[in-house]
Formats: structure tokens, C-alpha cells, sequence
């Protein structure tokens, strides 16, 4: 029977919260569903492994340029590569001394161990999309091809990763007792300028993680924001572990 009285129309902000719970809720579901703590902690013992050749391929490549370098800026790039990489201890200080007397063998050696267990990092990286994205796997050749792709890519940009923490020195060594230098604030401003070169290089290497790795298409509208999130949590990570290390150390 009806009585005459309209229910009241939701609002606009009332619309808009049940969206986001309703979007919220069938993420957790998907996290869920998709076993990613599971392939987090996978993938996290894949890293592990691969760590030590793509370290070595690091440093070959860094090697070409290293005995160029200030002492100050040389230890604070191994510093930073420590903070990063904590199980290194001696072997980056023994691998520059190495580098700055011959850097073309140990070339070789990274390229040959790189090419085989740093590639599987990303082999691994894309099981687990196929099974989040519900895809068919590649082919072996196209796995592999993948793989290297990226593990070159992660090479490529990890060099001026890494160069870019020692930025405010290096740029004070170069400028020394100009005018620039002495300004207020210009330490400021040269930190400032490597965390947002850090930024950057650590969200090409996401987005490309995003857009390359996965057997689909994924667009760049559906992945910068992803992409964006990952590298300020990837520069937390490396902030809090470069304070720890030098706070414990």
C-alpha cells in the first residue's frame, strides 16, 4: 500500500563513501584471494638470491668511473650501497680496490652471472602477475628476454640511484669555496635535489616493473599512481635504513 512519502534521496557524500568502502573492500578481497603476503615473502627470498650478482653488476659498471671519483664521495656511495644491501659488509670495499686496478674482467664475470641469477628476480615477478592478472605464462624465449630487459633496466637506472645519494657532495667538491656553496641553505637545496632525482629514477624503475613484467597490457593511466606510491616507500626504506646504519654503526 502505498503512503505518498519519497525516501530521501542519498547525497552526494553519502554516495560517495559507500563507493570507496564498496571499492576498499573488493581490494582486500583481491589481496586476499591473490595470496600476496605469500608472494611478498617469496619474492622477498627471490631478492635475496639475486642480490649478489646484480651487486656485482653494479659495481662493474660503476668501475669504469669509480677511480675518477673524490674519496669522500667514493665512501659515501659505498655507504649507501651497504644501507642498501646490509649482508655486502667488506665485499664493496675489496670489489672498488678491485675495479680501480681492472674492471673489465670482473665485467665479464657480472654480465655472465647477472645474465642468469639476477634475471630470475623478474622470472619469479611474473608468475606472480600471472596469477594476480589471471594470465598465461610466456614462453620460455620471451621469458627470458624479458627478464634480461629488465634486469638491464634495473642496472641502468640503480647506477644513478645510487649516484644521486652522493649528489650534495659531489656537488660540493666541484663547487668548493664558490659563491654558490657558501649561500644559506644551499646544503638544503642539494638534498633536496637528490631525493627528487631519487624519486624520479625509482619511479621509472617501478613503472617499467609494471608495464614490462606482467604477460598484459597494462596502460600507463593504470599504473603511474602505483608506480608513484612504490618509489616514496622504496626512498622511505632507503632514508630510515641509511639512518639506522648510521646511527647503529
Amino acid at each position: 500500500m502505498a503512503t505518498g512519502i519519497e525516501p530521501p534521496i542519498p547525497s552526494a557524500v553519502y554516495l560517495g563513501v559507500k563507493q570507496g568502502a564498496q571499492t576498499l573492500q573488493a581490494f582486500f578481497n583481491k589481496f586476499n584471494n591473490d595470496w600476496v603476503m605469500g608472494f611478498a615473502s617469496a619474492l622477498a627470498f627471490n631478492l635475496i638470491t639475486a642480490v649478489l650478482p646484480m651487486l656485482i653488476a653494479i659495481v662493474a659498471i660503476v668501475g669504469f668511473t669509480v677511480g675518477n671519483l673524490d674519496p669522500l664521495a667514493e665512501q659515501q656511495l659505498i655507504n649507501h650501497l651497504q644501507s642498501i644491501f646490509p649482508a655486502s659488509g667488506n665485499f664493496l670495499n675489496i670489489a672498488f680496490a678491485s675495479l680501480k686496478r681492472n674492471a673489465g674482467i670482473l665485467s665479464v664475470i657480472a654480465i655472465l652471472l647477472a645474465l642468469f641469477g639476477g634475471s630470475r628476480l623478474f622470472v619469479s615477478m611474473e608468475g606472480y602477475f600471472d596469477i594476480i592478472y589471471h594470465t598465461r605464462t610466456r614462453s620460455i624465449i620471451k621469458q627470458n628476454i624479458m627478464a634480461i630487459v629488465m634486469l638491464l633496466i634495473f642496472i641502468v637506472l640503480t647506477v644513478p640511484l645510487l649516484f644521486a645519494a652522493s649528489i650534495p657532495a659531489l656537488l660540493q667538491v666541484v663547487l668548493q669555496d664558490t659563491v654558490v656553496n657558501q649561500l644559506p641553505g644551499s646544503g638544503f637545496f642539494f638534498g633536496l635535489l637528490s631525493i627528487l632525482i631519487s624519486l624520479c629514477i625509482s619511479w621509472v624503475l617501478f613503472e617499467a616493473i609494471y608495464i614490462v613484467v606482467p604477460n598484459q597490457h597494462i596502460s600507463f593511466r593504470d599504473s603511474w599512481l602505483g608506480a608513484v606510491v612504490a618509489a616514496v616507500l622504496l626512498q622511505l626504506y632507503l632514508y630510515f635504513s641509511h639512518s639506522m646504519s648510521a646511527t647503529f654503526w
